[in-house]
C-alpha cells in the first residue's frame, strides 16, 4: 500500500508561446464548438511530439527503423505504444548540478533496481525567457547530461529513465546527441525534458508517475508527470 502525503506536478503546460525545440511548428489551438453556439465547448490541439512542454522520448526518437518508415514492433525497437512503458511508475532521485557537472561516481546510491534520476539545473527560471532558457538564435545553450555520465547511469547503476528541467537531456550546444544515440535509448531508458517544480522534490524516495500516449510507432508524447511523495 502507498501512502501519498502530497503530490508534484512536474509538467510544463502547453501554451501557443512556450519555448521550441528550432525548427518545430509552435502548438496551435483552434476553438471547434463554443457553448453559446452549440451547447458545449471544444478545441482542436496541433502540435509535434518533440520540442515542446514536458515529453517522453522513447528509442525511436533517435534510432533507425529497420521497417521502411513504418510503426516498429515494440519487440524490435520500443516506441511510444510499446508496453514496457507501462512500467514507469518507480522511485526517483533528484541530482542537482547547480552549473557544474555531478560527481555520480562519488554519490552514495540507494541500491534499489530500476532507479529513476531527475536533474535539476535550475533552467526552469529562465522558461520565459526564451533566449536565455535556449540560447540566441542559431546557437542553443542549455546545461544537459554528459555521455560518460548517462552510461553510468544506465550501464553501472540500473537506472531506467533519465529526466531534466530543460530542453533537452544533451547540452544544447552537443549536435551529436550522444546521450540519447548511445546512452539511455539503446539501453532501453526513457528521457524526460521539459520538467518543472524540480525544486521541491526531495533527494530520493518520491514516487514517478509518467503518463505517456501509447502512439503505436511514436518517437515521443507530451507527458503529464506526477511525483507522490509519501
Amino acid at each position: 500500500m502507498i501512502t501519498v502525503e502530497r503530490v508534484i506536478d512536474l509538467t510544463r503546460p502547453i501554451r501557443e508561446d512556450i519555448a521550441m525545440w528550432p525548427g518545430t511548428p509552435a502548438p496551435s489551438f483552434e476553438t471547434g464548438v463554443t457553448v453559446a453556439h452549440d451547447g458545449f465547448f471544444a478545441a482542436e490541439r496541433c502540435s509535434g511530439a518533440h520540442g515542446h512542454a514536458s515529453r517522453c522520448a522513447c528509442a525511436l526518437h533517435r534510432r533507425r527503423s529497420d521497417h521502411g518508415g513504418h510503426p516498429c514492433r515494440a519487440t524490435r525497437v520500443p516506441g511510444c505504444g510499446d508496453r514496457r512503458l507501462g512500467q514507469m511508475p518507480g522511485r526517483s532521485g533528484l541530482r542537482h548540478l547547480g552549473g557544474r557537472c555531478a560527481a555520480l561516481r562519488g554519490i552514495a546510491w540507494p541500491g534499489a533496481a530500476r532507479q529513476r534520476v531527475l536533474f535539476r539545473t535550475g533552467w526552469e527560471a529562465f522558461a520565459d525567457d526564451h533566449e536565455r532558457y535556449m540560447g540566441p538564435a542559431g546557437d542553443l545553450h542549455f546545461p544537459g547530461v554528459g555521455e560518460e555520465a548517462a552510461l553510468l547511469l544506465v550501464e553501472q547503476r540500473g537506472v531506467v529513465g533519465v529526466g531534466i528541467d530543460t530542453l533537452g537531456i544533451d547540452p544544447g550546444n552537443v549536435s551529436e546527441f550522444s546521450v540519447h544515440r548511445h546512452a539511455t535509448l539503446p539501453h532501453g531508458a526513457w528521457n524526460l525534458e521539459c520538467l518543472v517544480h524540480l525544486d521541491q522534490m526531495p533527494p530520493v524516495g518520491a514516487l514517478l508517475v509518467v503518463g505517456a500516449l501509447p502512439l503505436d510507432g511514436g518517437s515521443a508524447s507530451p507527458a503529464r508527470v506526477l511525483a507522490l511523495i509519501g
